[in-house]
């Protein structure tokens, strides 16, 4: 889809959006500093081996975000390895919805949890 806006990885240097994004999601003031100690706690949090973040870029402004949380599940006969998912805080900022790109959010984490590619460093550091 040609309308301007990227679904990607999120990327380190996207945790202010990423803020931004979880500011809004909450719809109410910072209170005391709240955002400095979310920025810290979502810094740590994406870090982690089992999550990966997308985000839809619009000209370089986060306009969405959705998260995928990868866990092992019990091993089957012939099937040791198995794994679920549970997404989590997909939004789109209100002017931007019905385009689409909530879908698109969801279809990347999905095509990355099917393509086993959450394996990989699951934030890209570049």
């Amino acid at each position: 889809m040609d309308d301007g806006v990227v679904v990607r990885r999120a990327v380190e240097r996207d945790l202010s959006g990423l803020v931004d994004l979880k500011v809004a999601w909450a719809d109410r003031p910072d209170e005391g500093g709240e955002r400095v100690a979310l920025a810290s706690a979502l810094r740590e949090w994406i870090g982690r081996s089992d999550v990966v973040c997308v985000v839809a870029d619009e000209g370089g402004r986060l306009e969405g975000m959705a998260w995928m949380v990868v866990f092992p599940r019990v091993p089957n006969l012939g099937d040791t390895e198995r794994y679920s998912a549970d997404l989590q805080s997909v939004l789109v900022l209100a002017p931007h919805r019905r385009r689409g790109i909530g879908r698109r959010l969801v279809k990347a984490l999905c095509d990355l949890l099917t393509t086993g590619a959450y394996g990989e460093c699951l934030l890209s550091r570049t």
